[in-house]
């Protein structure tokens, strides 16, 4: 990762989002590219002023954010998570748009040739703010270039050891796979373990095509677990409070498990758990 997208509104929640990106940095290498959007709009009930003063107004918004952009910088620069005290400082960048952040967000990250966007999660978990409505499912939603990392607010950067990836069993699932293991579990040495839980009327997928394709994988890089159960929240719960899981990965189009999860009445329960960054790939 050379470049990380980091999304900003410059909440509480936010900072988890810039102290995760910047544990991310400081063990990769990574440029920070700091980004916040913002929208100057005008009142229905009095005349739009002139152009020359929204201009000035946008331009007085701007000097603003980037005085802030540069405050949340200095705040990071001296954090260490006491992984290599002899990289050199980190690097940031600012940008900030008037407009849509929905659509800013993929836009600005594919310019600027981002490796990863981040973005914060303010529900009790990220699992519950990407679902449950925000900035955050309207820009997955979008065609984002590269992968999104919606991180839960007050969670605490560590370096991932154990990646559950929410798994069909499906060929179409190998290039998210590869890139898993390299990015992730190559860059820092952690465990995937692809995972499906399904309901006692789904047919059950087969691991066999995943096995044969990474075969010469070892086991302590890469695992397999599936079960079946009739309530789907709670099995996902009781699995990461089980197992020590840093992050779930997944794919959007794969709304058919996590629907039938997040509609569930027992999921607030789960979710106040399972506080864990979720790493989304689009396709």
């Amino acid at each position: 990762m050379k470049k990380l997208f980091v999304c900003t509104d410059f909440s509480s929640c936010s900072e988890s989002t810039v102290a995760y990106a910047v544990g991310l940095a400081q063990q990769t290498g990574a440029e920070i590219i700091l980004f916040h959007g913002f929208s100057v709009t005008t009142s229905p009930r009095v005349h739009t002023p002139p152009v020359t003063v929204l201009d000035e107004v946008t331009s007085l918004r701007e000097k603003d954010i980037l005085k802030k952009l540069q405050t949340t910088a200095d705040k990071y620069q001296k954090t260490t998570y006491n992984l290599h005290h002899d990289r050199e400082p980190i690097k940031f960048r600012f940008l900030t748009h008037n407009g849509l952040p929905e659509s800013d967000i993929p836009e600005f990250a594919e310019r600027e040739q981002a490796d990863l966007i981040l973005m914060g999660a303010k529900g009790k978990s990220a699992v519950e703010r990407v679902f449950l409505g925000s900035i955050t499912h309207a820009v997955i939603r979008e065609a984002l270039p590269c992968p999104l990392l919606a991180v839960p607010k007050d969670f605490k950067f560590q370096e991932p050891e154990h990646i559950v990836f929410a798994s069909q069993f499906s060929e179409n699932e190998f290039g998210l796979v590869d890139m898993l293991l390299k990015n992730w579990g190559e860059r820092f040495d952690a465990k995937i373990t692809c995972l499906h839980i399904d309901s006692p009327t789904e047919d059950n997928p087969s691991t066999t095509k995943f096995k044969n394709k990474y075969f010469f994988t070892p086991s302590d890089r890469m695992a397999y677990e599936r079960f079946t159960s009739d309530n789907i929240a709670q099995s996902l719960n009781h699995y990461l409070n089980r197992k020590r899981v840093d992050m779930i990965a997944m794919l959007t189009y794969r709304r058919g498990f996590f629907e039938a999860l997040f509609h569930q009445s027992q999921t607030e329960s789960m979710l106040e758990q399972a506080r864990l960054p979720m790493l989304i790939y689009t396709k």
